[in-house]
């Protein structure tokens, strides 16, 4: 999947940038609205921190005892064992 931007001029879809396909060529047209002014790199970094947002959330709601998430229960054996 390529991903283009364009803008909506009322009527169609324009490319902001040049398309290299044949004329006639149907494409699927999927939509996400641009904050005015933001760049491709502001969207990935927006993206990044509202899962990182969700994710935290979601570890608050968990209700797990903290032994659940210490490394003697991820790791088998005694941690200073080197075997």
């Amino acid at each position: 999947m390529t991903s283009i931007r364009a803008h909506f001029d009322g009527k169609a879809f324009i490319p902001d940038e040049p398309v290299t396909l044949p004329p006639q060529q149907q494409v699927y047209l999927q939509y996400e609205p641009v904050r005015r002014g933001e760049t491709p790199d502001d969207r990935q970094v927006r993206e990044r921190l509202e899962m990182l947002e969700l994710i935290a959330r979601k570890a608050a709601e968990h209700d797990a005892p903290d032994a659940d998430f210490s490394r003697d229960s991820i790791y088998p054996g005694e941690l200073d064992d080197p075997h």
